[in-house]
């Protein structure tokens, strides 16, 4: 399909379902990779184009990456990873949020079971995409998903933002095993690919009432800070903040 195609089709427009929004998604990566490939092809076979090919190409990889921006962006799904995103991630931790703040008035919290947030980072990430390259780095990171997918329980969500973060979400969350998931989680990117070896920082937090998406996350995000600044390849906890 032409980059004018796809301009003209859904990917241009919010909303409709899962499986066209990843169906679009994929089309404009796909488009982006052909031209990415077209690039590289004619520096491997030494092809010069003239100043004029080299504005179209330009221009046609200009449109491509707004296109597959835009597709990233009305989709709930990670192009690379195949898992939820951002956007996907914060309406479900809106919505896992409102249920807790339900429980409570109806008075039916349990304290073993609370909504957690583990925040995590791959440690040092960049250096496997400067020593390795993009695509080292991107079978990294499925291989990263793929890793944590074994520790995590099918209730929970798991999701990348974006870059080298990755975060779960557990409903129904005992906090006093806050540590040891953390600990297999660590285990799980410490030995989750053969690409390179790195480590993760973890931090993690639970949900308090009167909480906003905003000052969940941050909290989990500043242990996650603590994590590194202590050494990186550590988890960090509400325990910790004593």
């Amino acid at each position: 399909m032409s980059i004018e195609n796809l301009s003209g089709s859904a990917v241009a427009e919010k909303g409709g379902n899962v499986a066209e929004q990843e169906l679009e998604q994929k089309m404009a990566s796909a488009i982006l990779a052909a031209l990415k490939r077209e690039l590289r092809d004619n520096a491997k076979n030494g092809k010069t184009m003239s100043a004029e090919e080299q504005d179209m190409m330009a221009d046609r990889m200009e449109a491509a990456e707004m296109l597959a921006t835009k597709a990233e962006e009305d989709s709930d799904i990670d192009a690379l990873t195949e898992i939820p995103n951002r956007r996907a991630f914060n309406r479900e931790v809106k919505r896992e949020m409102a249920l807790m703040e339900r429980q409570r008035w109806d008075k039916k919290e349990e304290p073993n079971s609370q909504l957690g947030v583990f925040q995590i980072d791959l440690d040092h990430f960049k250096t496997v995409n400067d020593t390795y390259g993009h695509d080292a780095g991107d079978q990294y990171l499925k291989d990263m998903v793929a890793s944590i997918q074994d520790v995590v329980r099918e209730t929970d969500t798991f999701a990348r933002p974006g870059g080298d973060e990755l975060v779960v979400l557990m409903p129904g969350f005992n906090p006093n095993h806050a540590k040891v998931k953390g600990e297999e989680l660590l285990e799980a990117v410490r030995n989750g690919s053969t690409v390179a070896k790195l480590s993760a920082s973890i931090g993690f937090a639970i949900f308090r009432p009167g909480d906003t998406l905003e000052t969940f996350l941050k909290r989990a995000d500043e242990r996650l800070y603590k994590a590194k600044a202590g050494g990186r390849d550590r988890f960090v906890g509400e325990e910790d903040d004593i």
